[in-house]
């Protein structure tokens, strides 16, 4: 973290493109989730089951990228911590332990996107179960992975609003993207509130919450990519932090 520090002190800017660029590999990592949600059908344990067993080698490999994808996320979170915290500091490191929460309750979680293929697969020490009630368990494990990942949510919008109004009060990226940040906060938490209190989000709802989601965090991932940061502005609020702390 030292020598992150200090190559940020030299290139803020240059610091800001890398985190970028970090933020998207985790974007690319997630896109194979889409295919693998759409081989879920609620409600038909058999058709799911038939989905995830003739496309096996796609469902494998989400689960590698699932796990890639939570690795990006996790040297993002270091990467956003140095480059926000002089802004401040104590709110950048609670942010970056809900995010580092988030992800390791995730990454766990994965394990009940694996158990599925391990009931399909079968063998003797599931021979006591029909192929219905295997096909059952492993819709089952997959809503347990819904649930679990809304929880991991929780984590991540916290993280969202924290880092979303480190960046409104920097002096170094733009305020809207504070904003954005923290609209996708609050709707990922509305999400998750509506799921946990049983209320059914119409189409419409879910798609808005998800692409204000999405919006949040893409369209910083290429500001930072693209323009970095004012680095003169990024070292003359970090030089007022170390002075602040030094004097504490």
């Amino acid at each position: 973290m030292a020598a992150a520090g200090g190559f940020l002190e030299t290139s803020p800017r240059l610091f800001a493109r890398i985190t970028g660029a970090v933020y998207l590999l985790y974007f690319a990592a997630a896109v194979p989730l889409a295919q693998r949600a759409a081989m879920v059908v609620p409600g038909d344990p058999a058709l799911t089951a038939a989905h995830i067993l003739a496309n096996e080698r796609l469902y494998r490999l989400t689960v590698v990228t699932e796990l890639a994808g939570f690795a990006a996320y996790l040297a993002l979170t270091a990467l956003l911590y140095v480059l926000l915290k002089p802004v401040n500091r104590p709110v950048a490191l609670i942010a970056a332990s809900f995010s580092f929460a988030g992800c390791f309750i995730g990454a766990a979680n994965v394990a009940n996107a694996i158990l599925p293929l391990l009931l399909l697969q079968g063998g003797p020490s599931l021979a006591a179960f029909r192929p219905d009630q295997l096909q059952a368990l492993c819709l089952v494990a997959l809503r347990m992975f819904n649930q679990v990942y809304d929880i991991a949510l929780v984590f991540f919008a916290c993280f969202l609003f924290l880092a979303g109004y480190l960046v409104w009060a920097s002096r170094f990226l733009p305020r809207l993207l504070g904003v954005l940040l923290m609209l996708a906060s609050l709707g990922w938490l509305a999400w998750v509130g509506a799921v946990f209190l049983g209320i059914g989000l119409t189409p419409a709802v879910a798609h808005l919450i998800m692409g204000v989601g999405i919006l949040g965090e893409a369209v910083l991932a290429l500001w930072l990519v693209l323009f970095g940061v004012n680095a003169t502005a990024w070292k003359q609020q970090a030089d007022r932090t170390n002075r602040t702390a030094a004097s504490l």
